[in-house]
């Protein structure tokens, strides 16, 4: 009985203070609307006045370190944190202090452009988008194996990303034995034209940095495919050994690689570390010139 009454109690209570608090905000409303008038004031203007309310619009702003961590990280093609940090401690052009302001900003955009695509773009996290690639194109080898059954055509399907920062994963498909076309008549497998499909398509608009990651996956692969010309070894199919490469290579299949530049290490071409080797890598093999 004494908890029914206070709760009976309290609910008076309660409804006696909504009913003060409703009196008050009516006449409140009335002496604004007065002074409204008087004043000739907008009502949100007036009421941002009364009530004293401050609003703050806080940007999330990158700091300059982790703008130019990311710029290191991008520039070495390392992932590796305390690595980047190493270079970038031993880089006295990217100390903050000798940075310009047109630098500061550039590096910044860069980083809220990766932001960007990370967040919004169809990249690694775009889960439906993967899911999207992966239902369409098995509606897509439906029709084609339907279409062959009824009317014995031909058909290749290749499929690949569009940029380096995809999910998608390269994949193709072929009705019959199509897919020896390739390598009968071209002289390639499969998952070599895959390969380079990806390569030509990830490189369509971008910056140079973009072309320069790029190359050193296709440094791997012409390295590895000049040795599997039948022409030249006479087997097929050789992958590259970089570790043994005099005994594996050199004295297997009498066959050397003309043109690695002087101090750049004899490794796989995704192995080293800056850009500016990996273009002088490229140019010593695009002229043939004489090296290690």
């Amino acid at each position: 009985a004494s908890c029914q009454i206070t709760a009976e109690q309290h609910t008076v209570k309660c409804e006696a203070l909504q009913a003060d608090i409703n009196l008050f905000l009516e006449e409140q409303k009335c002496k604004l609307e007065a002074i409204m008038t008087t004043h000739n004031v907008m009502v949100k203007y007036l009421d941002h006045l009364v009530t004293l309310q401050t609003y703050y619009h806080m940007t999330c702003k990158p700091h300059l370190m982790n703008v130019l961590i990311h710029a290191k990280a991008k520039e070495v093609n390392l992932s590796k944190f305390h690595e980047v940090c190493n270079f970038l401690a031993n880089d006295p052009k990217m100390q903050p202090e000798n940075l310009s302001k047109e630098q500061n900003k550039y590096y910044i955009q860069e980083l809220l452009k990766q932001h960007d695509l990370m967040a919004h773009g169809v990249h690694a996290n775009n889960i439906a988008a993967g899911e999207d690639v992966f239902s369409v194109t098995h509606q897509i080898i439906d029709e084609l194996e339907n279409l062959h059954d009824h009317t014995g055509i031909y058909a290749s399907l290749f499929i690949t990303h569009g940029h380096i920062n995809d999910s998608t994963q390269a994949s193709w498909y072929g009705t019959d034995n199509s897919m020896m076309f390739w390598e009968d008549v071209l002289g390639c497998s499969v998952g070599d034209v895959a390969c380079l499909y990806e390569q030509w398509a990830c490189a369509q608009g971008h910056s140079e940095s973009t072309l320069c990651c790029l190359q050193i996956h296709a440094l791997t692969f012409c390295c590895s495919v000049d040795l599997e010309e039948s022409y030249v070894t006479g087997k097929q199919h050789i992958t590259m050994n970089y570790s043994n490469y005099n005994t594996s290579i050199a004295k297997t299949y009498g066959v050397k690689l003309l043109g690695w530049p002087t101090g750049i290490p004899f490794v796989n071409p995704s192995s080293i570390g800056t850009i500016s080797e990996i273009h002088k890598l490229c140019d010593s093999l695009k002229s043939g010139a004489q090296g290690a």
